[in-house]
């Protein structure tokens, strides 16, 4: 079914896009809990977001693909983003040849963002999750408990990330 669409979520204060996204139904105006937390502060700080819809009514396949070369094309360095299978797309896992969503099972997700515990940064999740020999479940307890963020930075476009 064609019930999906691609979308950007923008800055009040200049317009810029900061966020690239696919949905269906009322997605594009979601700000709840299932943002991340790079999403939240931008929204925070703008008090709010504007939308477009880049391109409507396709299928879920052809969403991916394209809110990947958005990703690529804007650069994920200047968005809120945190990548899923390493190739731009955010939120999605490499199963085979073709990019899922996330919750599939037996996919895994490769986070590119740096994380912070005590006081060392790992350059990945998965470097995190390697080098302090934990599973994911708990590294993402760990997250939701505040032992581990994403690490702070600045991005080209000055976009403050933090966890």
């Amino acid at each position: 079914m064609n019930e999906y669409y691609v979308y950007s979520h923008n800055r009040l204060s200049d317009g810029k896009c900061f966020y690239i996204g696919i949905g269906k139904n009322d997605r594009v105006f979601d700000g709840g809990s299932k943002r991340n937390e790079f999403w939240k502060h931008v929204v925070r700080n703008e008090e709010g977001f504007s939308f477009n819809i880049l391109v409507n009514r396709i299928e879920k396949i052809k969403a991916l693909e394209l809110e990947q070369s958005f990703i690529s094309q804007i650069g994920i360095d200047n968005l809120t983003n945190i990548m899923g299978d390493g190739q731009g797309n955010s939120g999605s896992f490499k199963k085979g040849r073709a990019t899922w969503n996330k919750g599939l099972k037996d996919c895994q997700p490769y986070a590119v963002k740096k994380v912070r515990h005590n006081d060392t940064v790992y350059e990945s999740v998965n470097d995190a999750i390697n080098q302090l020999n934990i599973g994911k479940t708990t590294f993402y307890r760990w997250v939701k408990r505040g032992l581990i963020s994403y690490e702070w930075f600045r991005s080209n476009n000055g976009i403050e990330k933090d966890a």
